[in-house]
């Protein structure tokens, strides 16, 4: 409701991908008020990430886990039970799972995975910590829409513990992939990832859908012109 408020009342309407462009278009938006810049947030992601050194060698034999949706709260064994299945298959897998400050969550992770000694279960990661640990892994299993967007920038597949996303971009580039929370569909869908080189590479072009870093120039640009009558105004009416 807020959103479709503000765009009523928004002279310029910035948008991170063509299909956010598309939904505003349908809502009746007038075309020459909707800019496709790409996510501000991608701007942050990337600068970060290029002062950080070379990826690990050891990217491969890591797997990062986030689960913090309401929706996952009675499918949390069975996720758990999948990261064990894959612990299980792969003896070199090492699962680093930031587990949210919920404590029904916390409780059934640190129940069914606080013993295994290739699991490391971390309090949520500072933003900087966290974007290295996605950038060190070799995938990712989330249920997070901002993982979903800032993961594939980073060259790291996404399998999205979800049955729908409102982030669908991301699907129809093939960087991430919709599992659900059946270990009968994540398991196989991240065996693929872990062993398979050119299935992982498939899903990680280091290309973003969701912004190329530029986003930021692009805004300020557009509201720099559309400021520069007004100033221009100002300053004759200043000088007489």
């Amino acid at each position: 409701m807020n959103r479709r408020m503000v765009s009523l009342l928004a002279r310029h309407h910035f948008c991170a991908t063509n299909a956010a462009e598309a939904n505003l278009l349908r809502e009746g938006i007038a075309a020459e008020t909707i800019h496709v810049t790409g996510n501000t947030a991608i701007d942050t992601l990337l600068s970060l990430s290029n002062s950080f050194g070379p990826p690990s060698p050891h990217r491969r034999h890591t797997m990062l886990v986030t689960v913090h949706r309401r929706e996952n709260f009675e499918a949390l064994p069975a996720i758990t039970a999948a990261v064990r299945t894959l612990l299980d298959r792969f003896p070199d897998l090492h699962v680093r799972w930031p587990v949210h400050p919920n404590p029904q969550l916390g409780t059934i992770i640190h129940a069914t995975l606080g013993d295994h000694p290739r699991v490391e279960l971390t309090r949520p990661l500072p933003y900087r910590s966290f974007v290295a640990a996605m950038r060190e892994a070799r995938l990712i299993l989330s249920d997070s829409g901002g993982v979903q967007e800032e993961a594939p920038a980073l060259g790291t597949p996404v399998l999205v513990l979800r049955n729908e996303t409102e982030r669908p971009e991301g699907v129809f580039a093939g960087v991430s992939r919709l599992v659900g929370n059946d270990p009968q569909t994540i398991v196989p869908a991240a065996a693929c990832i872990i062993e398979d080189d050119d299935a992982h590479l498939s899903m990680s072009p280091g290309i973003s859908p969701y912004g190329d870093g530029q986003a930021a120039q692009r805004i300020a640009r557009i509201v720099r012109a559309h400021l520069a009558p007004a100033a221009a105004f100002a300053n004759l009416a200043a000088t007489g």
